[in-house]
């Protein structure tokens, strides 16, 4: 029926401690994927749309330390979203260019 959630749940591995998320297109095939800043092993987790409903394994990225914040953005203009991770304790920011996926 639309407009009302399904009664269905899926959990999918991330680095320590997940602190933040995004869903954007990283990967350029327009279906939304998944970024997770994780705060106590210092990466970033990319989880890829499979088209389905369904997202693959994690792939993580190592960033500064205490990932807190992330951001999808096209930075260095080659038409592929970049991730942008605030890192707390490290005092910086850290950018995975590029497709993020496998």
């Amino acid at each position: 029926m639309r407009g009302h959630l399904v009664d269905r749940s899926q959990q999918y591995g991330t680095g320590a401690t997940p602190w933040s998320l995004i869903a954007a297109d990283l990967t350029g095939d327009g279906i939304p994927d998944l970024a997770v800043a994780n705060i106590d092993d210092a990466t970033v987790s990319v989880l890829v749309n499979q088209g389905n409903g369904t997202f693959a394994a994690s792939v993580d990225h190592a960033v500064g330390g205490d990932p807190v914040s992330v951001v999808a953005r096209d930075l260095n203009n080659d038409g592929r979203r970049d991730v942008v991770v605030a890192d707390y304790s490290s005092n910086d920011v850290s950018i995975v260019y590029g497709h993020c996926g496998p």
